[in-house]
């Protein structure tokens, strides 16, 4: 990510597009590892229930990665 913004809006953005490229379970774990830095981040400027209420449809996708469900289904596909 280039140094062009750090508003956590951009920040979101730039974490949506990471999270849509995963493929594997790794790349969905280092994933997880940015989202909980946005948090830990931006709790005080926006609260942390607004970074969770954000992050959800993120966790949501990394969680699909990484539960054996999906490798079956891939597997078998």
């Amino acid at each position: 990510m280039d140094k062009r913004s750090t508003h956590w809006a951009d920040v979101l953005i730039w974490l949506e597009k990471v999270a849509n490229s995963c493929e594997t379970k790794e790349q969905a774990k280092n994933c997880e590892r940015l989202v909980w830095n946005f948090h830990r981040k931006y709790q005080k400027d926006i609260g942390l229930a607004t970074c969770f209420d954000n992050t959800r449809d993120i966790d949501r996708k990394l969680m699909d990665l990484t539960l054996p469900s999906f490798y079956l289904k891939k597997n078998n596909s």
